[in-house]
């Protein structure tokens, strides 16, 4: 009579059940059996309770579908009920982030980094190199080729108006 009962359902049922059954369902275990077939001890069990990663249903009951919340939520997957973060991912949040400033710090000690002052002095330090260098051209050319006073005078003012314009353009950014 059961089994007629259950082919009714079409709901799969435990090999153990009694007469009357229980579906899958609408089966619990107790805190005992979630903590072995879960594979983790009843305090973590209580810490994903307030996690809200899974809930009782009763007094030591939990249903079926903890085993693969737990199992979820250990690999990372789920997040609780989608709301708003919860304290354990808050905490993780904030343990890589303070991972990835140690990180930085060794980086800088490494002088791996530089600081925005340290790289902005840099970079003015190699413009100006590259404009005196640039302004210099018309009289190192003269020294090796005779040229006309005429003509080192316009390669002069070509080169500061490309460096003119090229300053324009840094301005802008």
């Amino acid at each position: 009579m059961a089994d007629k009962t259950r082919q009714k359902r079409n709901t799969p049922t435990l090999k153990n059940e009694s007469k009357g059954g229980v579906p899958l369902s609408d089966r619990t275990l107790s805190t005992a059996e979630l903590v072995e077939i879960a594979g983790v001890t009843s305090q973590y069990l209580g810490q994903l309770e307030r996690a809200g990663v899974t809930k009782r249903v009763g007094h030591g009951r939990w249903p079926l579908s903890a085993i693969g919340g737990i199992a979820a939520f250990r690999a990372g997957e789920v997040s609780g009920e989608g709301e708003a973060p919860t304290l354990t991912q808050a905490r993780m949040r904030l343990v890589d982030l303070q991972a990835a400033k140690a990180q930085l710090d060794l980086d800088e000690r490494r002088g791996e980094l530089m600081s925005r002052a340290e790289n902005e002095s840099c970079a003015s330090e190699l413009v100006s190199d590259i404009r005196k260098y640039m302004l210099a051209v018309p009289t190192r050319v003269s020294n090796r080729v005779p040229i006309d006073r005429y003509i080192i005078g316009i390669l002069e003012e070509e080169i500061r108006d490309a460096l003119s314009e090229l300053s324009k353009q840094g301005e802008v950014r």
